[in-house]
């Protein structure tokens, strides 16, 4: 996750270069050092509540299509 987080935040053409707030799950690979990477390129790291299986359903309603794009 680490070597992502740059790649996320690259200003040449990365997908969150216009993006403030990314949303995460509560996965142990999102490190602070993963945080800290997305703080300094000002997007701010977005954890979801605990035990939400909702918004969880709606995140995969969307990323669904986007995979298979």
């Amino acid at each position: 996750m680490l070597q992502v987080a740059p790649n996320l935040t690259d200003p040449d053409g990365s997908c969150l270069t216009e993006a403030r707030v990314l949303i995460q799950h509560r996965d142990p690979s999102n490190t602070e050092a993963f945080k800290r990477t997305l703080r300094l390129a000002v997007v701010e790291p977005l954890k979801l509540p605990a035990r939400s299986p909702n918004l969880n359903a709606f995140a995969e309603w969307f990323v669904r299509p986007v995979k298979s794009y």
